[in-house]
């Protein structure tokens, strides 16, 4: 599932996420190093479609990685705007920051 989030293949993440009924499934929240999730491999990435996806299926959209990033932090970083405000009306803190005391908002900017 990360994979596919992070190459943005739309299919191969609905289909990984349709089997996760079985136990060779795939879970949205699966981390894996560092803590990174498949929404914020899929945020990075501009994947809006992959994030709107993995939000409904159960993904913690304020899933923090070991440095204290959001999938907000990343899309705003990546300037990718339709992924900003899809995280964003599924809840996403726009006011969290990370270890480095950077929020979304000064990570759009500076980037």
């Amino acid at each position: 599932l990360h994979w596919a989030c992070y190459y943005g293949q739309l299919s191969s993440v609905q289909i990984l996420i349709k089997l996760s009924h079985f136990s060779c499934g795939a879970n949205p929240n699966r981390e894996a190093i560092d803590m990174v999730s498949p929404l914020l491999l899929a945020a990075a990435g501009g994947h809006h479609e992959i994030v709107r996806l993995l939000i409904q299926k159960g993904a913690k959209v304020n899933h923090m990685n070991v440095e204290g990033n959001t999938a907000l932090m990343y899309a705003a970083a990546g300037n990718h705007p339709h992924t900003c405000n899809e995280l964003l009306t599924r809840g996403a803190n726009f006011t969290e920051t990370n270890e480095d005391g950077e929020t979304p908002y000064s990570l759009a900017v500076k980037n």
